[in-house]
C-alpha cells in the first residue's frame, strides 16, 4: 500500500512540475510570437491556466494589420491546447472586427 501512495505521488509531482515547465515555455512561446511584428500586430497575453490537462490562455485585444485590407481586430481570443498532444489546438474568438 505504501508503494501505491508514494508512486502515486511520485507522479503527481512529476506531472506537475512537467506542466509548469511546459506552461512557461508556452507562455514564451507565444510572447516571442507577438513581439517579433511588433509593428503589424498588438495584443495582450494574460496567465496560462487549466492545469492539469491543457493550456488555456486568453489573448486581449489582439489587433493584426492587413496590408490590403483594415486591421482585423479581436476583442479576445481564447487559445487552449491539450498539454499532452502539442498539435491539439482549440480557438475561441468573442467578436472579430474588421474596420
Amino acid at each position: 500500500m505504501r508503494l501505491i501512495i508514494f508512486v502515486t505521488a511520485l507522479l503527481a509531482i512529476l506531472w506537475s512540475s512537467f506542466w509548469l515547465i511546459m506552461s512557461k515555455n508556452y507562455l514564451n512561446q507565444l510572447n516571442a510570437w507577438i513581439n517579433t511584428d511588433q509593428a503589424r500586430m498588438t495584443a495582450k497575453v494574460n496567465e496560462i491556466r487549466g492545469f492539469p490537462n491543457r493550456f488555456d490562455t486568453t489573448i486581449a485585444d489582439l489587433e493584426i494589420k492587413q496590408s490590403i485590407f483594415g486591421p482585423l481586430r479581436i476583442d479576445r481570443l481564447d487559445v487552449m491546447r491539450l498539454s499532452y498532444d502539442d498539435s491539439h489546438y482549440i480557438f475561441a474568438a468573442n467578436k472579430i472586427q474588421n474596420l
